[in-house]
């Protein structure tokens, strides 16, 4: 511990951490901000503070007034630490809003020996805003797992089918902030259940026939045929079109061509019955295809991680 230093930032410490508080020891930040604390409270809280606290420390006797108060300098900004604090004494939980803070206060809790679970109620609300689901899908979704947030981890799943789960770094820290490899293994399945199903969504589309009408007596507008692509290519092309979180927006008439990366043909370009034909074999291809993706895997399965979450609290001693 040293001697309480002056401040170095602007940021205003909040009630109860503030100088006129009740505490008897001092947080500093790692950008210069004074909280003053309660040793009791940090000690109950945290393993951590109770060992370093037990500890005989330096000038302890001669801090009789505030201004001589011993100061712990800590890693954490400001931010997190008041957020942190917020959290640990018996007050509102705090809101947390930005992914940054998240993760900062996860890495808190872990540096103090503190069970990430306390995070659960603060961190809800901020784990499904889009924001963080298009920054870190992963972090988000090993950080919902690791809190036991079902629908959380549910909706974050959706998110990481772009992302290479064969690469040993994404592996190795997937399993580390998620707290075991339970994690890696239930999006490995979901990817599998994938696989095993994408040939319904491709032969849910029928690809390649006429879109022309039966023409007058004189002539026949069906020779303009859709342009021809093997099945394993519109497969290949719905495969691609599968990885987006919700595949259901790029099902409608407009887009179900780029879907499976397939131009139909036109009939006569000339002929309302050619284009109306059109029109309607679209609509019934998109009409398919998203019925077939009402049960088509698209995230983990939530009962999974509740039997993970529920297991790990069970056996926490033994691990």
């Amino acid at each position: 511990m040293s001697s309480q230093a002056p401040a170095s930032t602007n940021y205003i410490v909040k009630a109860p951490f503030d100088e006129s508080s009740i505490g008897d020891c001092f947080l500093r930040s790692s950008d210069g901000a004074q909280f003053k604390t309660s040793r009791v409270i940090l000690s109950i809280a945290s393993p951590f503070f109770r060992d370093m606290f037990a500890l005989p420390q330096p000038g302890e006797e001669a801090s009789s007034t505030t201004s001589e108060l011993p100061t712990i300098p800590v890693e954490e900004d400001a931010q997190t630490l008041q957020t942190f604090l917020t959290m640990l004494y018996p007050l509102d939980p705090p809101v947390v809003q930005s992914y940054d803070v998240a993760t900062k206060l996860v890495r808190a809790c872990d540096k103090y020996l503190i069970s990430p679970l306390r995070l659960k109620s603060c961190l809800r609300g901020m784990l499904a805003t889009p924001e963080a689901l298009k920054r870190d899908p992963l972090g988000v979704y090993a950080l919902a797992w690791r809190l036991g947030l079902d629908e959380e981890a549910k909706t974050a799943s959706r998110y990481t089918h772009r992302i290479d789960l064969r690469n040993p770094a994404v592996k190795q820290d997937l399993i580390t902030r998620s707290g075991g490899v339970e994690s890696l293994l239930e999006l490995w399945d979901m990817r599998l259940r994938r696989e095993e199903q994408v040939d319904r969504i491709a032969n849910a589309a029928q690809l390649g026939g006429s879109m022309g009408c039966d023409g007058d007596r004189y002539s026949n507008h069906s020779g303009n045929s859709s342009k021809g692509r093997s099945f394993g290519d519109c497969k290949a092309s719905a495969k691609l079109s599968l990885l987006e979180p919700y595949p259901e927006e790029a099902c409608c008439v407009e887009k179900i061509e780029s879907f499976f990366g397939w131009t139909a043909g036109t009939g006569a370009r000339d002929c309302t019955n050619c284009n109306l034909k059109k029109d309607l074999e679209l609509r019934q291809n998109a009409s398919r295809v998203l019925e077939q993706l009402k049960t088509y895997p698209q995230t983990i399965t939530p009962w999974v991680l509740s039997f993970a979450t529920v297991f790990a609290a069970n056996h926490s001693d033994d691990l």
